[in-house]
């Protein structure tokens, strides 16, 4: 930002600032809405297509941040299980299991007072009782269905406990897989398999597209990487510099962006087609970006190492 206010305080253009996302300022360059869109704006040929890129005046790559090794501590290993979709699947299963309860108890508390008769209350524990056990194919014997009725309840609770015992080992097996590989991502290579947090409309969107690699996106770069730094996702593909920057000023420090960074790109401002503008940020970029100055402000921002 402060190239371009130097920029345009050389060329002597006035200007007012509108937070937007990606998707929003190409449009708003293709619809005249926008007179030009800085930012980290990668350079790209189906960019170049829409609209018109002044010289590059900072060539970065994409990194990969993934949580810091040992940064979960020794329960990490158990971090599925302590996420609100767990905790809410248990719930779930909670009340499928007291209604199979209830409804095993309204068939079976007149024909069968001895095993789930008693008050409204123990009636309906003792059903509870009866379809957990069944369900974990436990089947203790101390309770079973006499009626006709009770018996179709049980046999279909049996076969359905099957699917549902099934789908929760799956579930958890995938979970606990995917948690112990977290640590594993070293590089681009690595991110087949799991679930990637990236800003939509990014570059580095279109790059995990075209690989066929799951993605999930985000408004802002910020809220892509609390994705990973919550645990909902595994690693978050953004600008190299840009990652790091946000995770050393921001309370994300239990993240790492992966070295080296890969698919090397050009940042650029952007225009509207055929602006005249183009030219003239040209030259007032390539004057400023030619000395020590610009050197100074990029260790500033993004450290030594991205000179």
């Amino acid at each position: 930002m402060e190239l371009w206010e130097e920029a345009a305080g050389s060329v002597g253009v006035s200007y007012e600032y509108s937070e937007q996302t990606l998707d929003d300022m190409f449009a708003g360059l293709q619809s005249g809405q926008n007179d030009a869109a800085i930012g980290a704006l990668s350079i790209t040929p189906e960019r170049e297509e829409i609209v018109d890129f002044t010289h590059g005046y900072y060539r970065s790559g994409l990194g990969i941040a993934v949580p810091s090794e040992g940064g979960g501590g020794p329960f990490s290993f158990f971090a599925p299980l302590l996420t609100w979709q767990f905790a809410s699947a248990v719930l779930t299963l909670l009340v499928v299991l007291a209604g199979v309860g209830a409804v095993i108890w309204l068939v079976e508390r007149r024909q069968n007072p001895e095993e789930f008769g008693g008050t409204t209350a123990h009636g309906l524990g003792k059903g509870l009782w009866w379809s957990a056990v069944t369900m974990t194919t436990v089947g203790y014997g101390d309770k079973s269905p006499r009626t006709m009725a009770g018996r179709i309840v049980g046999l279909v609770w049996m076969f359905t406990s099957i699917i549902i015992i099934a789908g929760m080992t799956g579930a958890l097996a995938s979970a606990f897989t995917v948690s112990s590989l977290d640590g594993g991502i070293e590089g681009p290579d690595d991110l087949r398999g799991v679930r990637v947090a990236v800003v939509e409309g990014s570059s580095s969107a279109v790059w995990l597209e075209e690989r066929n690699i799951r993605l999930r996106e985000f408004p802002t770069a910020e809220a892509a990487l609390a994705a990973v730094a919550d645990g909902d996702l595994q690693a978050a593909v953004h600008d190299a510099p840009l990652a790091r920057y946000l995770i050393e000023n921001s309370d994300l420090a239990d993240l790492r962006v992966l070295e080296p960074s890969f698919e090397h790109e050009s940042y650029g401002f952007a225009f509207p087609t055929g602006s005249p503008m183009v030219e003239r940020f040209n030259r007032a970029t390539l004057r400023l970006t030619g000395g020590n100055d610009w050197e100074e402000m990029i260790e500033y921002y993004v450290g030594e190492e991205n000179l």
